[in-house]
C-alpha cells in the first residue's frame, strides 16, 4: 500500500509538472508552430529534393526542446520549480515528455501541411516515404539528445559549447587532412564509408520496414540515454 501511494504521488507530481511546463511554454509553442507552418509551406520552393526536405524539416524540430530548456535558464524557473516539493528527476522527466510530445505534434503538423501544400514541385507521395520520415525522426532524436543535456546543465552556453566544439573538430580535421597527407584522408574516407556501409548493411538485412523501425527505436534509445544523462547532471546542479 505504501509503494502504491508513493507511485500515485509520483504520477501526480509528474502530471502537475507537465501541466505547468505546457502552460508556461504555451505561447512559445504556438509561435514556433506558426513558424513551422511557414517553413513547411515555403521550404519546398528552395529545392526539389523531397528526401532532403523531409529530413531537414523534421531535424529542425530539434530546436524546440532547446528553446524550452533555454527559457528555463533565462528566466530561472528551475529555481522556482525546485523550491516546490518536487523531485529533480521528475522535473527533467516532465521536460523530456513535453518536448517529445510537441515534437510528435510537429511531425503530425509536417505531414498535414505537406498533404495539402500546393507549392510542391514533385510527386506528393515522395514526401510520405516511410524510410525518409524515419530517417528524419532519427536526425531529430540525435539533435534533441545532444542539445538537451548540455542546455539543461549549462543553459544557452550549451549551444555555444556545441558550436565551438564542432568548429574545433572541423579545424582539426582540415589541418590533419592537409598535413598528414593522403593516408589520413584515406582513413577518414574509409571511416565515413564504413559508417554508411554499416547502415546500408542493416537496411539490406532488415528490409525497408524493419530498417525504418530500427531508426525510430534507435532514436528513442538515444533520447532515453539523453534523459538519464540530463537527470544525473540536473540532480548535481547548483540552482
Amino acid at each position: 500500500m505504501l509503494e502504491d501511494g508513493s507511485a500515485a504521488k509520483g504520477r501526480a507530481m509528474l502530471h502537475n509538472l507537465i501541466v505547468l511546463d505546457v502552460l508556461y511554454n504555451k505561447r512559445m509553442f504556438l509561435i514556433f508552430g506558426g513558424i513551422l507552418v511557414l517553413v513547411y509551406l515555403f521550404y519546398p520552393l528552395l529545392m526539389d529534393e523531397p528526401k532532403v526536405i523531409t529530413v531537414f524539416c523534421l531535424f529542425y524540430l530539434g530546436i524546440l526542446p532547446a528553446m524550452s530548456l533555454g527559457r528555463m535558464h533565462r528566466f530561472r524557473t528551475a529555481t522556482m520549480t525546485c523550491s516546490l516539493p518536487v523531485i529533480r528527476r521528475k522535473v527533467v522527466q516532465s521536460k523530456y515528455m513535453v518536448s517529445v510530445g510537441f515534437c510528435v505534434a510537429g511531425i503530425v503538423l509536417f505531414l498535414l501541411v505537406m498533404a495539402v501544400n500546393p507549392m510542391l514541385r514533385f510527386p506528393r507521395a515522395q514526401v510520405f516515404e516511410h524510410q525518409t520520415i524515419c530517417t528524419g525522426i532519427f536526425a531529430l532524436a540525435v539533435m534533441m539528445s545532444v542539445l538537451s543535456p548540455l542546455i539543461l546543465r549549462f543553459g544557452v552556453m550549451g549551444i555555444v559549447i556545441i558550436m565551438v566544439g564542432l568548429q574545433i573538430l572541423g579545424t582539426v580535421v582540415l589541418l590533419l587532412a592537409s598535413r598528414a597527407g593522403s593516408g589520413f584522408r584515406s582513413a577518414l574516407d574509409a571511416t565515413i564509408g564504413g559508417v554508411g556501409g554499416a547502415f546500408a548493411f542493416l537496411r539490406s538485412v532488415m528490409g525497408q520496414p524493419g530498417y525504418s523501425l530500427f531508426l525510430v527505436a534507435a532514436g528513442g534509445l538515444l533520447i532515453y540515454l539523453s534523459y538519464l544523462a540530463s537527470a544525473a547532471a540536473f540532480e548535481r546542479k547548483e540552482l
